[in-house]
């Protein structure tokens, strides 16, 4: 029962299975034990409650001490969850990347001499018109064009 009631008290430090606390009662244990759980439901946490789980608190140190190990221990594995999620987003973002740039490569590497000298001759004009650029230009990608652009002016 103190179990019970120190996670009402404070169920984040004090964290219970029910199915645990109740198989080790007799009848009369679990009809107070789901007393307890519908006044806390009703109430939430009252003065009374926090009397009470103070006064366990201090009494049952060790169970307290253990708790709060689990607790640790809890926030510790959800800490390096979270390191692993936010590892495996940056290295997929980073594949994403190498993808990308390695399509836009292939892109521009399938340009043969001819059209980057066509592309040369119209990127080089200073009064260049869009129209003026080959139509194979227009099937690139932005991210090609840009890299063709630049490869061109080089």
């Amino acid at each position: 029962m103190a179990k019970l009631l120190l996670s009402l008290w404070n169920g984040e430090r004090h964290p219970v299975d029910l199915a645990d606390v109740l198989s080790g009662m007799d009848g009369t244990g679990k009809r107070l034990a789901l007393q307890a759980i519908a006044a806390y439901a009703e109430r939430g946490e009252d003065e009374e409650l926090r009397r009470i789980g103070k006064a366990l608190f201090a009494e049952f140190s060790g169970y307290v001490e253990l708790c709060e190990a689990a607790a640790a221990a809890r926030w510790s594995v959800k800490q390096r969850w979270e390191l692993e999620r936010l590892q495996a987003a940056e290295a997929e973002e980073r594949d994403q990347e190498r993808m990308r740039r390695a399509r836009i490569e292939k892109e521009v590497l399938s340009l043969t001499d001819e059209r980057l000298d066509q592309l040369r001759a119209v990127a080089t004009s200073q009064d260049a018109r869009v129209d003026e650029f080959p139509l194979w230009w227009w099937d690139l990608s932005d991210e090609a064009q840009q890299e063709a652009l630049r490869r061109a002016r080089a």
